[in-house]
């Protein structure tokens, strides 16, 4: 995943969830599983391309601890599915991600990514803004921990960011989007 030393100094009066989001302290938030459902009827997910084998929602999945050496860099290697899911790190290299997430859809792919609602860095106006659909969510997604047990809620907002294969000069269209844990 990301190098462990570009940790974020927490700023006076942020929370521990603050911190651990802006740094690679922790990189492996869970998606909740009624999010990735209600993404799944809509866009029939055959490719998880961010996950460990015991947070991996699909049975093909792309991980750092995966047992096929080939899928262990997802960054580097192409995506095998039609309609990808990610979930990517939360860390400095989010942006590595998206643009993989754009440069998979120009090969004719679907890619849905849970994002933080960064617009004010430089690869939300690089890439983000590349999308085909770009939905906000209301509230924050409540994602569990890499052993499954509950968090707090994310210290940011997010977005899913929906990548299809487009013409380049396409502007995306903007959603609120509402996710109730209980979908």
């Amino acid at each position: 995943m990301l190098e462990k030393n570009h940790l974020a100094t927490k700023p006076a009066g942020k929370s521990d969830a603050w911190e651990a989001i802006h740094s690679s302290k922790n990189d492996t938030w869970r998606t909740p599983e009624p999010l990735y459902d209600r993404l799944d009827r809509e866009f029939h997910f055959d490719l998880d391309a961010a996950a460990l084998k015991h947070t991996a929602l699909n049975e093909r999945y792309f991980g750092p601890d995966h047992e096929d050496k080939d899928r262990r860099d997802a960054l580097s290697n192409d995506w095998d599915g039609k309609s990808v899911f990610v979930n990517p790190p939360y860390g400095r290299g989010l942006g590595d991600w998206v643009r993989k997430g754009w440069i998979e859809a120009q090969k004719g792919k679907v890619v849905v990514m849970i994002v933080m609602a960064c617009t004010d860095t430089i690869w939300w106006h690089d890439w983000a803004w590349k999308a085909d659909q770009i939905r906000l969510l209301k509230g924050r997604i409540p994602f569990r921990r890499e052993d499954g047990s509950k968090a707090a809620s994310a210290p940011k907002g997010s977005a899913i960011l929906i990548f299809r294969p487009t013409k380049r000069d396409r502007k995306p269209t903007f959603v609120s989007w509402t996710f109730n844990q209980h979908d």
